[in-house]
């Protein structure tokens, strides 16, 4: 599938996986990659996820530029991460993203709104980018700047980040340290 998109001369693929929930603010998603493309032809978005037969999803897919296609429901999103050059976020509030796990996971470049989990894992140019606020014209800002500078982030650093803080190893290792300091300090 992806071979496709590239064929037609995309050379920018942004995958964002997410429901159609206000807190996600799709709208903001569309309106900003509309622009984005706009400038940057050779730019496409795939969005993942369902609940988009909501009043929000159906605006939003009306409003859509051929650049951006909604995929639905997938069961393989970490194939479509493998396969992409971006994951963006669009959302208003987080906890920690799993799509966030999953998408450094592979290497693929995480840019996105500065919401707690994200801004707390990605450093803006160092393991991807991020939107110094809410607004349209800095999330624009983020993308164009993760466009023209992919070539700095280092996609085994991504990778790295996720094996050394986020994997389920990692966070038992973590989990297995603390009791045992826990048990420690009991004793004391």
């Amino acid at each position: 599938m992806f071979d496709n998109y590239r064929k037609t001369g995309v050379s920018n693929i942004f995958v964002s996986v997410c429901r159609c929930q206000p807190q996600k603010n799709i709208p903001r998603l569309v309106r900003c990659f509309n622009k984005v493309i706009s400038k940057y032809p050779d730019t496409l978005l795939l969005i993942i996820g369902g609940g988009y037969d909501n009043e929000i999803g159906i605006l939003a897919k009306k409003s859509a530029c051929s650049g951006i296609i909604f995929l639905g429901l997938k069961h393989n999103v970490v194939d479509f991460f493998k396969c992409a050059d971006f994951f963006t976020l669009s959302s208003d509030y987080e906890g920690m993203p799993i799509t966030l796990i999953e998408a450094l996971s592979v290497g693929c470049i995480p840019v996105g709104t500065p919401v707690s989990g994200f801004n707390d894992i990605i450093k803006d140019e160092v393991n991807g980018f991020v939107a110094h606020d809410f607004g349209d014209d800095s999330y624009i800002k983020a993308i164009e700047n993760a466009i023209n500078n992919k070539q700095k982030i280092n996609k085994d650093l991504l990778i790295s980040t996720y094996k050394e803080k986020l994997s389920i190893e990692s966070c038992a290792n973590s989990y297995i340290k603390l009791f045992e300091l826990s048990k420690y300090s009991k004793q004391v």
